[in-house]
């Protein structure tokens, strides 16, 4: 167990701002897409990473509103093939790069290709022209990054890469903190009532594994009590659709050699609703998000001369 000392008790808020925010949001649906989980940390989205049927890793994005200057805003937590964790994050912040890194070194090519938040945030940053592999972590700072010495000799470590991280350094606001507090050892810590001065990296990476595990295939690779799975278990939503409305046609052309296309168009409703509480503080989960989906269909006749007609 990782105690907090008298020299670390002015942070202790920023840890617990860390886990107030922690909210668990997996998706049970009747097709597509299929379930899938959120780990919200004080600005921070986790979604987890899925290959053969286990979680492979946790891939994290700042909130825009919590970045300042350089700091880092992308991380990623690999689970290596022995069973261990390593982190990483990305220098150019560039969310894109990040997820096609991912996709290659997985060999994934269609890895989130279901998943509707990191779908939209994918099409808000340009293509990838150019690979940038990720950088490994240490001690919540990029490995080669000149200050580390510095902060490895500092009496108060994580004090020290959350400083960073208020000047604009490349430091991760919240989450490098965390990493600084101990070495990754891959066990946890058992949960008792005073875990708010216990919570250690482990504890973050473990229980994002088990609860998005358990989500989404109903056990989990990680046991409970190295989960720490006391308190509120998180916020828990559903997503429902309404069935597709009839085809709207939208327009027709003919090409120099005859060929006619027709366009048609239908839409339906996407509800998303929310039950349980919010991991740890217990608050109140957002209220339902309503969303309209549209579908487009090419129609080509043969011959031209039927003119066009719905799909079926």
């Amino acid at each position: 167990m990782i105690l907090i000392t008298a020299r670390m008790r002015g942070l202790v808020p920023v840890l617990l701002s860390a886990l107030l925010m922690l909210c668990l949001t997996p998706s049970a649906v009747q097709a597509d897409p299929p379930a899938y989980w959120r780990g919200n940390v004080s600005g921070w989205v986790f979604a987890p990473a899925i290959v053969s049927g286990g979680v492979v890793g946790h891939l994290g994005w700042a909130d825009t509103a919590v970045i300042t200057g350089n700091n880092i805003a992308i991380v990623w937590f690999q689970r290596e093939s022995n069973g261990t964790w390593t982190t990483w994050g990305w220098k150019s912040g560039d969310f894109c790069k990040a997820v096609d890194a991912l996709r290659t070194s997985l060999s994934q090519p269609t890895l989130w290709a279901e998943d509707d938040d990191i779908l939209t945030k994918l099409s808000e940053c340009a293509p990838v022209t150019s690979a940038e592999p990720p950088t490994a972590l240490a001690s919540g700072l990029f490995i080669d990054d000149p200050i580390l010495e510095a902060v490895s000799a500092s009496e108060d470590p994580v004090q020290f890469v959350a400083a960073l991280a208020d000047f604009g350094w490349a430091s991760a606001p919240t989450i490098s903190a965390i990493l600084a507090q101990q070495t990754l050892t891959n066990t946890g810590v058992p949960c008792d009532a005073d875990s708010s001065v216990s919570w250690t990296a482990d504890q973050l990476i473990l229980r994002m594994t088990y609860e998005s595990e358990t989500v989404m295939f109903g056990s989990s690779t990680v046991s409970a009590t190295l989960a720490c799975t006391m308190l509120c278990s998180g916020c828990w939503s559903t997503t429902t659709y309404t069935a597709w409305g009839a085809w709207v046609f939208v327009g027709s052309a003919t090409s120099p050699v005859g060929v006619l296309t027709c366009t048609y168009s239908r839409t339906r409703t996407k509800t998303r609703t929310w039950t349980g509480a919010t991991f740890w503080s217990c608050a109140a989960c957002p209220g339902p998000t309503v969303t309209t989906q549209t579908q487009t269909r090419v129609v080509r006749p043969v011959p031209a001369a039927a003119g066009c007609s719905p799909p079926a």
